[in-house]
Parts: structure tokens; C-alpha cells; sequence
């Protein structure tokens, strides 16, 4: 995961949306403020960290997190009788490399979410 940006899109740890209002608050401890919004949907100012943090020395499910980045991914996976598969970056590899008992080569292209699955 990469270390947390001010400066790119940010959303609570616990998935809802927040969205920064300044970050040089007249504040040594919290100087970035930021509308958080509630499990009813309501936005509310709450005080951060310059490092996304609503409170010192803990975690918190209103940290903010940098928006995770969306990748499409596209591959072609090598089914066998055994029912294991082996991916493949490029069609043209995946029908080089296979093996005697592939029953079907499948072309694979899935959304991913940065960290999903870690």
C-alpha cells in the first residue's frame, strides 16, 4: 500500500466518502479538516493528522485513506482435467505453455481494487 497522499482523493478507513477541506488548520496536532460522512449519509467536519489520523496513538474507523486505485486486469488462464490453472499475461503464451491435459484456455478481464484480496 502506498504511504497516504493529502493530496489525491481520500475516503474514511471504514469505506465512506470524506472529502479534505484544508490542511494548514491553526492546529499543531490535527491541521487537516475534512467533512466525513455517517452511516446516514450526513457530513460532518472532523480534525486529522497530517498523516489521515482522527486520533493520536490509535486507529480508527474515520482515519482517512487515499481512495484505492481500480486496475482492469485481463489474462488467459489454462484450465486442466484436475481442475488447476495456470494464468497467463498473453493468449499466445498461454496456448505455448500448455499442457497435455488442458480441457480449456479462458480469457479472463475482472476489475480489481488495490489491496483487495491482501
Amino acid at each position: 500500500m502506498n504511504p497516504f497522499d493529502l493530496t489525491k482523493p481520500v475516503q474514511q478507513q471504514n469505506g465512506r466518502a470524506a472529502r479534505i477541506l484544508c490542511t494548514d488548520a491553526k492546529n499543531s496536532k490535527y491541521p487537516v479538516v475534512a467533512l466525513a460522512v455517517d452511516a446516514d449519509g450526513e457530513e460532518h467536519p472532523l480534525s486529522y493528522t497530517k498523516e489521515g489520523k482522527h486520533m493520536l496513538g490509535c486507529t480508527s474507523p474515520s482515519d482517512l485513506i487515499n481512495v484505492p486505485l481500480k486496475k482492469t486486469v485481463k489474462f488467459w488462464v489454462n484450465v486442466y482435467e484436475d481442475g488447476s490453472c495456470v494464468p497467463h499475461v498473453a493468449e499466445e503464451t498461454a496456448h505455448e505453455e500448455a499442457g497435455l491435459t488442458r480441457i480449456a484456455c479462458a480469457y479472463i478481464e475482472r476489475e480489481v481494487t488495490e489491496g483487495e484480496g491482501l
